[in-house]
């Protein structure tokens, strides 16, 4: 039975989202469904029903619809030819979203292991390059196999795809779940940036006389927070990123993008290049703060770069989405 919901999901996927075709469906499923229970109370097998309902239901052109009408209705153009387009199923979705999070926590862990490397040369003198090595070198796999992740997944971006009602509905209701999670995460990864010179300034004002281990000390906790607070927002990101480029395959005019009407909410558009932009900063940020640390080696103070990368990112995404 589900072998025919699926089926007749997908025949109208790319249908327009007027009342007369969804009523059309539904009207087409009780049918189907009748059939199906007729055929499996004469003694038939569940596939030998299943594929005579599909050989006798499974063409659009029986139903009597206008369908240039309806497709002016919602806007969208009268298709000259058939629409072939990838469906995205449950399981698909499930798998992408699963390993775009992989991904994200380790390319988190390298931008971390980036910020972190420092703390090699602050605390060991003799071994902090050494150190220094082995974190950036580990950063650089970490980004490389987290890139790889998703290689499986590049046709999304190449290729018409498009999800059918069910996983739609499926990715909705569980990137809107994702929400909470994403804002609590990204408040805390913020706030992490934002007092991450808190343990610097305070032990410059209650103690007098600082050893150098209590300085770098201080310094760690400094380069800690701070990665902790990149990692959690990149790793966060990154996963909304997931859920957002699976939403953007359907049209809220067709019938699997149906779900688009029922959230009431806005949705968020990002050109490739602003993407790109996005992708790159803050990468591009560690790599600036480690360099001008370096060159100058004034630690205690080039960390202001963090809380103003912080709120530079927050502009650039007001500037670079729109919401439709």
């Amino acid at each position: 039975m589900e072998a025919i919901r699926q089926y007749l999901e997908t025949m109208f996927a790319n249908m327009p989202n007027t009342p007369e075709v969804i009523k059309a469906k539904d009207e087409l499923w009780q049918m189907m469904e009748d059939n199906y229970e007729e055929l499996i109370a004469q003694g038939k097998s569940e596939n030998e029903a299943v594929g005579t309902v599909i050989a006798e239901f499974g063409n659009i052109d029986d139903l009597d619809l206008n369908l240039e009408k309806e497709y002016k209705e919602v806007g969208l153009e009268v298709p000259t030819e058939p629409v072939n387009r990838r469906i995205i199923g449950k399981d698909e979705a499930f798998e992408f979203l699963n390993k775009n999070s992989i991904s994200a926590l380790m390319i988190a862990l390298g931008v971390f292991l980036c910020i972190t490397s420092v703390i090699g040369c602050i605390l060991f003198e003799q071994f902090g390059t050494i150190m220094l090595c082995i974190f950036i070198a580990s950063a650089v796999a970490l980004f490389i196999i987290g890139g790889q992740k998703k290689e499986a997944f590049k046709y999304l971006d190449s290729e018409p795809c498009t999800l059918d009602y069910q996983t739609s509905n499926y990715v909705s209701e569980e990137y809107k779940k994702y929400k909470n999670v994403h804002s609590i995460r990204m408040t805390i990864g913020i706030l992490c940036m934002a007092v991450s010179w808190m343990p610097v300034a305070i032990t410059d004002i209650l103690v007098r006389r600082k050893s150098d281990l209590l300085e770098n000390l201080m310094t760690v906790v400094l380069f800690l927070c701070v990665g902790f607070g990149v990692l959690l927002v990149i790793l966060s990101s990154m996963i909304k990123g997931g859920y957002e480029t699976l939403l953007k395959l359907n049209d809220s005019k067709t019938v699997s993008g149906e779900y688009r009407q029922k959230e009431k909410e806005k949705v968020e558009y990002i050109s490739h290049g602003a993407q790109v932009v996005m992708e790159v900063f803050w990468p591009t940020v560690v790599c600036l703060y480690l360099v001008t640390s370096f060159l100058t080696y004034a630690w205690g103070i080039t960390w202001i770069i963090w809380p103003v990368a912080t709120v530079i990112s927050i502009v650039l995404k007001l500037i670079l989405v729109k919401r439709d």
